[in-house]
């Protein structure tokens, strides 16, 4: 590295260091914000501030602001790092859960581009006029995230459309990012404590290949047309591509009318049919996940609509995930071993996702029924997937376990839908689902 490189970093890291200061200085005074006030002798006993917050004695506190740091950092350090993080907080082998939990809560949300450089950006790609491509482009964004923005417009033949494009500059920062990450994976500092048993490099290749997939829109109209016809499957609507206005800058996607789960509340539905759409949503994922090895890799509920006659789309096909034959036969047993409430089979089956130095002991497999019949001892439908993958990782790293990074990103995913489902029809049970699920399409005899 030159002197001059080495010097662009520190300027650049003090400049977002500044920065971080006074975001996170306005965090913290809402996490205080949030906390009881002073105004009775009888409050709990606690550490005082200026103000007359309680404060508690425990840690709890000082990790809350810790992570109200991270999450600040990888906010203003940009699109890099933001997708760093959502890759991190799959990753419940390596970090603690409250980490887990503080980078889960960081949101993609970014100041929109101003309209004249996305729409100039759209007309160097498809060495048009936009006035000759769009019969009317909304200048407003329907969103806005740090890598792309995503506007409505409709085409000359009327047809209404959503067009992502990629922000100026986005490229080149992810770039620099990417090959900062990469020296950095050279430091000793990564080879100690729990991160000796992670491939720094091997992870920021991985993750190298994961974002650059995403700022290539060539593959996320791939991605839709592998998903157009596996949902198709079962009638579960895909947004069709423009191929004549995609470029790897620019998609232009068919728009849906509907709802996103998230505002699915204010529609006010029957309870009746909230179980529906929840489990018509988890039936869907099922059906990726298990009988294609290919999902959504980020369900959160503002890319599930609800159309007419309650019937599903999912949109926003940037990051997905994949399953090789090996692991979807292992789940494939896990999933009928929870269904037939067999710990044993369950435990094997958890174990044979993982890859060892050594021969596991007979404790590990001890361990993991144990673990699997404090789960199973209550009734199938209340018994949370989630949660029970995140005991599984917890054991697997007592024994030095490594899992593929595959499985994380699917756990992840499954949580989400499982919170989703939940905030759709409290009661909703996903093993339930996953019952009827098993029975339609495996012999529970495996």
């Amino acid at each position: 590295m030159t002197t001059q490189t080495l010097i662009f970093i520190v300027a650049i890291t003090i400049e977002h260091l500044r920065v971080m200061f006074l975001k996170q200085k306005q965090l913290f005074s809402k996490y205080l914000a949030t906390k009881t006030r002073n105004t009775s002798h009888n409050h709990r006993e606690g550490i005082h501030d200026d103000k007359g917050y309680s404060v508690p004695h425990d840690n709890s506190y000082f990790r809350e602001v810790l992570n109200i740091r991270l999450i600040t950092a990888f906010s203003l350090l940009g699109p890099t790092f933001i997708k760093l993080a959502q890759v991190l907080s799959t990753r419940a082998d390596i970090l603690p859960e409250s980490v887990i939990s503080a980078l889960s809560l960081l949101q993609d949300h970014a100041l929109p581009e101003n309209a004249a450089k996305i729409k100039a950006i759209i007309e160097q790609e498809l060495g048009s006029n936009i006035n000759e491509v769009f019969l009317s482009f909304d200048e407003t964004p329907l969103a806005s995230a740090s890598i792309g923005q995503v506007h409505s417009a409709s085409l000359k033949n009327g047809d209404d459309v959503i067009v992502k494009v990629i922000k100026p500059n986005v490229r080149e920062q992810i770039y620099i990012d990417l090959a900062i990450l990469k020296y950095a994976g050279k430091f000793h500092f990564f080879r100690v404590g729990i991160l000796q048993r992670l491939d720094i490099k091997g992870f920021i290749a991985e993750f190298a290949m994961t974002i650059l997939h995403e700022i290539d829109y060539l593959n996320e109209a791939d991605n839709c047309r592998k998903f157009l016809a596996i949902l198709k499957e079962i009638d579960v609507k895909v947004p069709q591509v423009y191929g004549e206005y995609l470029t790897s800058r620019v998609i232009v996607l068919e728009k849906f009318n509907g709802v996103t789960l998230d505002k699915l509340p204010e529609l006010g539905l029957a309870a009746v049919d909230n179980y529906r759409i929840a489990s018509d949503f988890t039936k869907s994922y099922l059906y990726m996940v298990f009988i294609h090895g290919f999902y959504h890799a980020d369900p959160h509920p503002g890319n599930i609509l609800v159309l007419e006659n309650h019937k599903l789309a999912f949109i926003d096909f940037g990051m997905v995930g994949s399953i090789d034959e090996k692991m979807l036969n292992n789940l494939v047993a896990i999933a009928i071993s929870i269904t037939k409430l067999d710990m044993k089979a369950s435990a094997r089956a958890l174990a044979a996702l993982g890859i060892a130095d050594d021969k596991l002991p007979d404790t590990f497999i001890d361990e993991l029924e144990r673990l699997t019949k404090s789960y199973m001892l209550t009734e199938l439908r209340n018994i949370k997937l989630g949660p029970l993958f995140l005991d599984v990782f917890k054991v697997g790293h007592k024994y030095k376990l490594i899992f593929p990074s595959e499985l994380f990103l699917l756990v992840k995913a499954i949580v989400m839908c499982e919170g989703v489902a939940a905030a759709i029809y409290p009661s909703f049970s996903l093993p339930g689902v996953l019952a009827q699920f098993v029975s339609q399409y495996f012999s529970t005899e495996k």
